[in-house]
């Protein structure tokens, strides 16, 4: 059939479009000069570092890999350096900027999808695969993060071509034996070390690949296992250099990813389960359930059959897993490679389920439901970045306000960030340039401070501005977290918030949502980031 190749293809351009739509989101604007995504701001300073034509690969920063660093400098090319060093063009330039590394991301997450559907082409039938493809080309948190300027999707989508050439190692659903052994070995093996120097957690797929080449049952298997890890050792020097010429700061920057990890988020994570069971609910929140079920048993059943792509898939799965169940830092992003053997199960069964016929229509029905669960799931997503951010509508309505009442304060509980609404235009900056001394001030208590209709005040004892705004990227936790125990030094935040809601209670009375009511939801927050609760509170003594 001269045309399947196409359907990849097909699948491709469809992800793409739909990532293409709300690709704009949180996007430096005439209201804030920072990406309302609070890691955008760092990669692009750090890929800024970086001189490609100069053959400058050392950027000084990392905790991640440097070549997603390098790839959007490269795409940010095209983008007109500033006019003058005004803090708009700067920030106008960096809104280019971030677009062209969002579109690395989004042709990354779309040809994950079309990657898969090619794995699958060899593995079911061709309706299998294209669900498969589809499940992840529509997988609502893929959808989402693809389309920030981060690592995580491209580090995905070089996963997903290295188990997909470990994967060609194996006799396809005709039992054609492979050929170009040492071709496919270095290819995964490769993939595996630019999967590594894109995201370190990712190394973990050089064992599907190790798996792969124990099941081909090769007598050079002990070569193939050797020429694998050496690409893939080439692959992780050529993607991050800086982990031979700049050493030092190599192991800082890594040393400081495990640190992290392990001691977790701020009040991100406090009190939630297990990174193991937490991160289960992450692939529902994510993946949709019904998607998650069907690749999960689908795989487990295979596995159980000893079928030798899904043995090479669990290599692969199981110690990645168990890597982000023990972590304390478990940020849904994490399980994105988790995606690629859910996809390719699922797809299979799907596959498998057609070819049987009878009942298994109706495996495909429900394989089909999923898909298009995860589609309707995506498609809020895409509407809600495709709109104005609700950080944005409050920012723009005290304008207004300001503008009929001159004057006008607004309080905000905690120090400005990405969470807070566009109250003055550097509301977003990152902490590091927050922190920056500023006279007797640092810099981001200044630039509070000079901000002008609305004026932006702490909400504390000695202050009682007209309004009081917080989004959940802030409440959220605040709240979880009222009444645990054994909180140690972050029972004062708590505290802290016990007075404020107090003093809202007493003084204020609730003014309205931008975003809308808060349904009951799987709070992620790096899901949250894209349409967060903004909430007012009026004085009572107001009109």
């Amino acid at each position: 059939m001269k045309w399947v190749p196409w359907l990849g293809l097909a699948i491709f351009l469809v992800s793409l479009g739909l990532r293409l739509i709300g690709i704009t989101w949180g996007l430096p604007n005439d209201l804030h000069r920072e990406s309302y995504h609070p890691d955008e701001p760092i990669v692009w300073a750090v890929s800024q570092r970086l001189e490609p034509a100069s053959l400058k690969f050392t950027p000084g920063f990392y905790n991640y890999g440097t070549l997603y660093m390098t790839l959007a400098r490269i795409a940010s090319g095209y983008c007109a350096l500033p006019t003058d060093d005004s803090q708009d063009a700067v920030a106008m330039y960096e809104r280019c900027c971030i677009l062209a590394g969002r579109i690395l991301s989004a042709l990354a997450g779309a040809g994950t999808a079309w990657v898969v559907f090619a794995l699958l082409r060899r593995r079911t039938h061709i309706l299998g695969a294209v669900l498969g493809s589809l499940a992840v080309g529509f997988a609502p948190a893929f959808v989402v993060h693809s389309r920030f300027q981060t690592v995580d999707v491209v580090a995905t989508f070089l996963l997903a071509l290295s188990l997909y050439f470990a994967l060609k190692l194996l006799p396809d659903q005709e039992e054609t034996p492979p050929d170009h052994y040492l071709r496919w070995a270095a290819l995964a093996g490769l993939f595996a070390g630019l999967t590594a120097g894109t995201k370190y957690t990712g190394a973990v797929v050089i064992l599907g690949v190790y798996a792969a080449i124990a099941l081909a049952r090769r007598p050079d298997w002990l070569r193939l296992a050797g020429v694998a890890t050496l690409a893939a050792f080439l692959g992780f020097v050529v993607s991050t250099p800086g982990a031979l010429t700049d050493s030092g700061r190599f192991m800082a920057g890594l040393n400081y990813e495990v640190a992290h990890t392990a001691a977790g988020h701020g009040l991100v994570f406090v009190g939630t389960p297990s990174g193991f069971l937490y991160q289960l609910v992450s692939l529902w929140a994510g993946f949709t359930l019904l998607a998650f079920l069907g690749g999960f048993g689908a795989l487990l059943y295979a596995g159980l059959r000893k079928k030798p792509w899904a043995l090479v898939l669990l290599a692969f799965t199981i110690p990645y897993y168990f890597l982000i169940g023990r972590a304390e830092v478990k940020f849904l992003r994490y399980t994105f490679p988790l995606y690629v053997p859910l996809a390719v199960g699922l797809g299979w069964a799907l596959g498998q389920a057609h070819r049987r016929g009878g009942t298994g229509r109706f495996i495909v029905i429900g394989g089909i439901l999923a898909v298009g669960i995860q589609l309707k799931t995506a498609t809020q997503y895409t509407l809600w970045m495709a709109q104005e951010d609700p950080r944005d509508e409050a920012g723009r309505f005290f304008k207004e306000e300001s503008k009929k009442r001159p004057g006008l304060t607004v309080g905000v509980t905690d120090d400005p960030w990405f969470y807070t609404p566009a109250l003055y235009p550097n509301v977003a900056m990152t902490r590091a340039a927050w922190n920056a001394p500023a006279g007797k001030f640092n810099l981001g208590t200044l630039q509070m401070l000079q901000a002008n209709d609305p004026k932006v005040v702490y909400f504390r004892a000695d202050q009682k501005p007209d309004y009081v705004t917080y989004s959940t990227l802030k409440s959220y936790d605040l709240d979880r977290l009222q009444n645990a125990k054994d909180l140690g030094g972050d029972q004062v935040l708590i505290d802290q918030w016990k007075e404020v809601n107090a003093r809202l209670q007493r003084d204020y009375k609730p003014f309205g949502v931008f975003g809308g009511q808060p349904p009951p939801r799987l709070y992620r927050e790096d899901l949250e980031y894209v349409h967060p609760y903004v909430f007012v509170w009026k004085r009572k003594d107001l009109p």
